[in-house]
């Protein structure tokens, strides 16, 4: 038994060894290419510097998103200096454990190939390049933190869970919901994608056990409020209770005001200027996406 656990392990190696290669080279290849520092970049780099410096979010810098992004990137300013290149080389960190946590996901409900197909899919389309005509959409230099930040969270939250198959211990389910309540904290758009994931597979995993699924609720409801709870109680000293709570909420009431939602900027951004439309296109490009899966699918039904 003992000598055949090494062989067993070397195909998930070399899914990891094949992974990073791609990782690396491609981060070489693109080398100080990804941000712009003066359109829209270089409010990622301004505010938590302001941050390090002393001042407050929401109190001294006016801000529009929730409170962790700013807090975290302010963190690693103070801890290893102001510049681009501690964002960059954290942010490689980052998606480097956003693309663990996916394989991790994706095993479960396919095989070892297809999930590292998957991560080299994602690390050649969203890590590194520039698809328009500024440097902003990638990983090592986001137009939002909150978003590659978001995305983090809610993989987390996904593998957590996949660990718990409603078999693991209530704990996991627990830490689930905590970084689902740090989702909270990012950008509306993760926090729904973590919540809708995360509520699925609670679900899924326990549809034959109604009180696995309550207590399973109970845990996950527990763990996303302690989040959010620390976040105000820690800026309430700065803030005050009420200005704490509308730091923490972050963008979610300009969500529901409409001098915000109706804007053309935003109702163009969302689809719903023109929803019809673009409902057509939607299914134009799935339709494409569909027959280029079928033609896959077609070839290695024939190969096996």
């Amino acid at each position: 038994m003992s000598a055949e656990a090494p062989q067993r392990s070397v195909p998930g190696v070399a899914h990891a060894a094949v992974i990073a290669a791609a990782f690396v080279a491609l981060m070489a290849w693109t080398w100080g290419t990804w941000p712009d520092a003066i359109v829209d970049f270089g409010r990622e780099l301004y505010v938590p510097w302001r941050m390090s410096e002393g001042e407050w979010l929401h109190r001294d810098i006016a801000w529009f998103n929730g409170p962790l992004s700013p807090h975290w990137n302010a963190f690693l300013f103070e801890t290893f200096g102001v510049g681009l290149s501690t964002l960059v080389w954290a942010n490689a960190v980052l998606f480097a454990c956003s693309l663990a946590l996916l394989h991790f996901v994706l095993l479960r409900a396919t095989s070892a190939g297809a999930a590292t197909m998957a991560c080299l899919f994602v690390i050649a389309t969203c890590g590194f390049g520039q698809h328009v005509g500024i440097g902003n959409y990638n990983q090592l230099a986001p137009y939002s933190h909150e978003a590659t930040h978001g995305l983090f969270l809610a993989l987390a939250t996904l593998a957590l869970l996949t660990g718990w198959s409603g078999r693991g211990s209530i704990q996991l389910v627990l830490a689930a919901g905590f970084t689902a309540g740090l989702a909270f904290l990012t950008k509306p758009e993760t926090f729904v994608a973590a919540l809708a994931g995360g509520l699925t597979l609670l679900v899924l995993a326990s549809w034959n056990a109604r009180f696995r699924i309550v207590r399973a609720l109970v845990a996950f409801a527990l763990g996303a409020l302690t989040a959010v709870l620390l976040a105000w109680s820690l800026q309430v000293p700065a803030h005050g209770s009420d200005a704490a709570w509308r730091s923490t909420l972050g963008a979610w009431p300009q969500l529901a005001s409409s001098s915000v939602s109706e804007l053309k900027f935003y109702r163009e951004g969302m689809g719903v200027a023109a929803p019809l439309a673009n409902l057509g296109w939607m299914l134009a490009w799935a339709s494409g996406a569909l027959a280029l899966l079928g033609r896959g699918v077609g070839v290695g039904s024939l190969v096996a």
